[in-house]
């Protein structure tokens, strides 16, 4: 597709995307609210009433009124409650100049959909992903689907069509396959929607996967529910970092500073430090990676909690051993970003005051480690601390294999290529 960049499932009703078009916010917020605009990328509305408290219809008889609407900012239209959508729902489109561009915040509530959104048997999760693809290709000037994947179906689709060049039936032919492929690419997308959706089951902070911006840059986007010091404080703190990600060796806590987490491959130097922003670590001293790499957060306060973006580069020209042929200049690997996903849902938990494993899936694994502590506690009166530390650990282990052959299969799909 056009940009691999997933949604994220704030909660079972909730979806929210985050995309970067490389346009003025004018041309944007142009692009989603002129109805003739719109029925090129999206489908063309019934009723459009473009002011506070108008009405709007469109696609699957879905209907409502416009609850806000603040040029070229931010645009929200309330569904209207019926036998299928409970009160409360709501599609938002949140606009804000970044550099190179615009960024959008698309927000979808749906209550009601049996098992949640990204379970639902019309894929409106993985349907809007391909929405906004087109979305940025109408803004590119782009036909509609030039994005759309190059499969065994689509070359056939294609030999079918020029059989049927010039003659009368080419148009709704054409329009035919058009459909067909865009159900194929909307199949796979649902497909790892719900896979995400598994991935971020539990109730933590936020199961939204990590993308690739390029193929140099991942990104991980999570909201807590906490004030922006308190988490400010989780990532840069020595006795807070060992809680959920890894005990600090160094951590000489000021710009130019030398730091070095227990493992040995993960040191480097604190590059920037804005507090309670922005702090950017250089990565160079890790295995494979050339000077320039680096991990860094970004905080943004935003309502009900901190917005927390962390991002992690590697500079071109390293050579990581061992790595997949199609992916050996660049260190990802299930490991790798299983690993981050891991620690994010672990800093969850831990701002919100409960055990690391807490929000954890269920295993029957989880069970009969539970179940071993619990008798050597008992018969050998290990200590609490230690078997709740082993118990944690042991689960946490499986909880990153888990991630790790998602994130394997991740990184194939949607790495860009070299």
């Amino acid at each position: 597709m056009t940009d691999t960049g997933f949604g994220r499932f704030i909660d079972e009703e909730t979806i929210q995307y985050e995309r970067i078009y490389p346009h003025p916010q004018e041309r944007v917020w142009r692009a989603i609210t002129d109805p003739i605009e719109i029925a090129a990328w999206m489908f063309a509305p019934d009723e459009w009433d473009l002011r506070s408290g108008g009405t709007w219809r469109m696609g699957c008889d879905w209907t409502g009124n416009v609850a806000a609407l603040e040029p070229p900012r931010r645009l929200r239209l309330e569904h209207a409650r019926d036998d299928s959508v409970r009160a409360g729902g709501f599609i938002q489109y949140e606009l804000e100049p970044v550099t190179g561009g615009t960024r959008l915040i698309f927000t979808h509530r749906l209550p009601g959909v049996a098992g949640g959104l990204a379970r639902d048997p019309d894929g409106i999760a993985g349907g809007w992903h391909e929405i906004l693809d087109r979305l940025a290709e109408q803004l590119d000037g782009r036909p509609i689907g030039a994005g759309l994947p190059a499969t065994d179906f689509a070359r056939m689709a294609d030999a079918w069509l020029a059989a049927k060049a010039g003659r009368p039936d080419e148009a709704s032919a054409r329009q035919h396959v058009f459909d067909l492929r865009r159900e194929e690419a909307g199949t796979a997308l649902n497909r790892q929607y719900r896979e995400r959706a598994l991935a971020g089951a539990g109730g933590h902070a936020d199961g939204g996967l990590g993308r690739f911006i390029n193929r140099q840059t991942l990104e991980f986007v999570r909201t807590y529910p906490h004030p922006i010091e308190r988490v400010w404080r989780a990532i840069t703190e020595p006795t807070e970092l060992a809680r959920w990600f890894i005990p600090t060796t160094t951590w000489d806590f000021k710009e130019g500073g030398a730091y070095r987490f227990h493992d040995d491959g993960f040191m480097g130097e604190l590059l920037t430090i804005d507090a309670p922003r922005f702090i950017r670590l250089s990565s160079a001293s890790q295995p494979g990676q050339e000077p320039g790499s680096f991990i860094q957060y970004e905080l943004t306060a935003v309502e009900g909690g901190t917005r927390m973006r962390f991002v992690q580069f590697s500079t071109p020209g390293g050579l990581f051993e061992g790595r997949p042929e199609h992916r050996n200049d660049v260190p990802w690997a299930g490991g790798n970003l299983g690993g981050w996903h891991e620690f994010f849902e672990a800093l969850g938990a831990h701002l919100d005051g409960v055990a690391a494993d807490s929000r954890v899936p269920p295993t029957r694994m989880a069970e009969l480690v539970a179940d071993w502590v619990g008798k050597v506690q008992i018969e050998y009166g290990m200590d609490p601390k230690l078997g709740a530390r082993i118990r944690i650990g042991l689960r946490r282990e499986e909880r990153w294999a888990e991630l790790n052959a998602l994130y394997e299969d991740l990184i194939d799909e949607t790495l860009p290529a070299a």
